[in-house]
């Protein structure tokens, strides 16, 4: 991140947090990405409180007015300390809002004793603090809890795209798809006309396998908001995962035309995948996993590196997946692949099973360690594999011709003569 950018996202986060400790019930506790011109204004607010505090401080020869012109300047160092740390993995920015509450409400209160009739002063203080502990108490359902802090970002137009990833992280690190479904269709329910959460819900229904429903909702999503350029992605990455890889490579490179998007990255590579053009697809995936994507990308672009034979690089991508998602069945049978093509029998049979383990319906992973016990000569397992291949897959030729060939060469095996004892030496 430039220096540049680094300030941008601090200032404006500064004035949010500010905003936040005034008026609670009004703001998101996670903002939406900041931008030059919002940081310029950001910067004009907070500088004029700052100098009105100090205005203050200069004209109003007073105790209270000290107070107030110092509680000010306080909460103005408060916001841009806690708009400087609490981002990216610290986030969101509502977990800082007291920090600067204290000290604002204390010169708000301050301030208004001071333009309050003598007799009245301290009333006047106590009903302003009065006020700020109403509106605190209206947001108190999600003031001490970082959950709810993300719920209540997405209702109110924050940063709802961060706000749903981490909501959902622990459901798609548990690869539990059906669960992240129930927070997205929550999302729609509880604010229908959200894109964030409106594309979110064509990705995770294609994480289930119902492509048919998961291009309908990116198609319902696109309908809703035709600007949003996580909708273009969901939309291609449905259209790709139903066979239809140049429609969605056009919806894919027409969004990227407006600017960079990692998530439409990541679109543009299914497409490629998926129409054949595998070397061409890995420049678009490696760009959404660089771009922050996460593990769908990851897996991505390891299975096109596999693809293209750059096994190193694709054990690179992979290998992080199951340190964070240990039961991750398709990284771990990427990583199988990975081992067994670098002949690795011990380290490919061991992922294969943790495959099978994570997912039992994964047959793929079941049919390479049958391929892989035959090639290592292995057959008894190999047998085993090869039926329980059978069994999962009724009716597929394939399977039993599998089946047939391991048998054929344990037969072959039984039907040779034993190898002569060596000859002991005189």
């Amino acid at each position: 991140m430039s220096i540049l950018s680094l300030l941008v996202e601090t200032v404006t986060r500064a004035a949010h947090v500010f905003a936040l400790a005034i008026a609670p019930p009004l703001f998101a506790p996670e903002p939406a990405p900041g931008s030059i011109t919002g940081a310029l204004l950001a910067t004009i607010v907070l500088a004029a409180v700052v100098f009105g505090a100090l205005r203050l401080a200069a004209r109003v020869r007073s105790t209270e007015a000290r107070i107030a012109a110092a509680a000010l300047v306080l909460s103005v160092v408060a916001s841009l300390v806690v708009g400087a740390y609490l981002r990216g993995p610290r986030a969101p920015l509502g977990r800082g809002v007291l920090f600067v509450a204290v000290p604002l409400w204390t010169g708000l209160a301050a301030c208004a004793a001071i333009v309050a009739p003598r007799r009245n002063a301290r009333l006047v203080a106590f009903a302003v603090v009065a006020l700020g502990l109403v509106l605190f108490g209206a947001s108190a359902e999600w003031l001490f809890s970082t959950r709810q802090m993300w719920w209540q970002t997405v209702l109110r137009d924050g940063d709802a795209r961060r706000a749903l990833d981490v909501i959902i992280e622990p459901h798609a690190r548990a690869r539990d798809h059906a669960a992240a479904l129930a927070v997205v269709d929550r999302c729609l329910t509880l604010k229908p006309a959200s894109c964030a959460c409106a594309s979110r819900r064509a990705f995770v229904v294609l994480h289930l396998r119902d492509l048919p429903r998961a291009l309908e909702a990116a198609q319902a999503a696109a309908t809703q908001c035709p600007a949003d350029p996580l909708v273009h992605a969901a939309l291609a990455a449905t259209l790709a995962a139903n066979g239809e890889g140049k429609r969605a490579e056009e919806v894919a490179r027409a969004a990227l035309v407006d600017g960079s998007e990692p998530l439409l990255e990541y679109a543009l590579a299914l497409a490629l995948d998926q129409q054949g053009l595998s070397a061409e697809a890995v420049a678009p995936a490696r760009r959404a996993y660089e771009g922050g994507v996460g593990r769908d990308a990851a897996v991505l672009l390891g299975a096109l590196l596999i693809r293209e034979n750059d096994l190193d690089g694709a054990e690179k991508v992979l290998a992080p997946i199951p340190k964070e998602a240990p039961n991750d069945a398709e990284a771990l049978f990427d990583l199988g692949i990975v081992a067994d093509k670098k002949n690795d029998y011990n380290r490919a049979r061991e992922r294969y099973l943790a495959a099978l383990r994570a997912d039992p319906g994964l047959t793929a992973a079941r049919r390479n360690l049958a391929l892989l016990t035959l090639r290592f000569g292995i057959l008894e397992e190999a047998k085993h594999h090869a039926r329980k291949l059978v069994d999962a897959t009724p009716g597929n030729a394939q399977s039993v011709e599998l089946l047939r060939r391991i048998e054929l060469a344990a037969v072959e095996r039984s039907a040779r003569p034993p190898a002569p004892a060596p000859t002991p030496a005189p």
